[in-house]
């Protein structure tokens, strides 16, 4: 299920991780969001995965400043959206 940037994918790719929320929805229960955008974030490969791990770096060190969250962490419809 890795996404690369190849947009006739990308519904498929949403598709897969929304099934996947619904299947096993205490996988994400206590993580929110966040742990949905984290989950679905480690299959993407190519230049989405190179882009990526820069807003993956902002998360991490707004957790760690108890700052806000990048917009593509607060939801995972934002996290599509960035796709």
């Amino acid at each position: 299920m890795e996404f690369s940037s190849d947009k006739a994918q990308l519904e498929h790719f949403i598709s897969a991780c929304e099934t996947k929320f619904l299947a096993q929805p205490s996988l994400f229960h206590e993580g929110g969001e966040p742990a949905k955008v984290l989950w679905a974030s480690s299959f993407l490969s190519s230049v989405p995965k190179s882009w990526w791990q820069l807003i993956q770096k902002a998360y991490y060190m707004a957790s760690e400043n108890h700052t806000p969250l990048p917009l593509e962490f607060q939801l995972f419809i934002n996290f599509t959206q960035s796709l």
